[in-house]
Order: C-alpha cells, then sequence, then structure tokens
C-alpha cells in the first residue's frame, strides 16, 4: 500500500466534493463560466504576428497555459456540472 497515492486519491476525492458543493449554486457555476471564459478555454491558443503573420510561440505558448488552468479543474467537475458551465443551463 503506498500511503503518498492513498493520501493523494483522498485529497483529490474531497476536492471534486468540495466543488461539486459549489457548483450546486448558482454563483459557483457563474464562478465557473467566467473562468473558462476568461481563460481562453473557447478561443483558439494560437497568436500571429501581425506584421509577419508567422505564429508567435511566447503568446501561443502563455495562452495555452491559462487555458491549462481551467482544463485541470475541469477533470474534477461532475458531468452535470460541466454542461451548465460550458453550455449553460
Amino acid at each position: 500500500m503506498n500511503v503518498k497515492n492513498d493520501e493523494a486519491i483522498k485529497y483529490l476525492n474531497n476536492l471534486k466534493k468540495d466543488i461539486s458543493k459549489i457548483c450546486d449554486t448558482p454563483e459557483g457555476i457563474r464562478v465557473f463560466r467566467h473562468f473558462a471564459l476568461s481563460s481562453g478555454m473557447f478561443k483558439s491558443s494560437i497568436v500571429l504576428n501581425k506584421e509577419s503573420h508567422e505564429i508567435n510561440l511566447n503568446s501561443t505558448v502563455y495562452n495555452e497555459a491559462r487555458r491549462n488552468l481551467y482544463l485541470e479543474f475541469r477533470t474534477l467537475f461532475e458531468r452535470k456540472h460541466l454542461i451548465k458551465i460550458e453550455y449553460g443551463d
């Protein structure tokens, strides 16, 4: 038995329960929807240089890292909450 692994699983399960409680409220759904929108979840991460029309790697990596924060939370949502957050009621 791996104690660290068991503790990590217990931590994630508790975190999922906490997030579920938050998402059971309209305010929680609104906050996480704002988080999804502000993280760039629903738009392309790719940024083009306006002059050369080449991909701006620094800005693209920044956008993808910002988007990844929401994707990490996304794995913790229950399906019913994820639908409300990303598609509305």
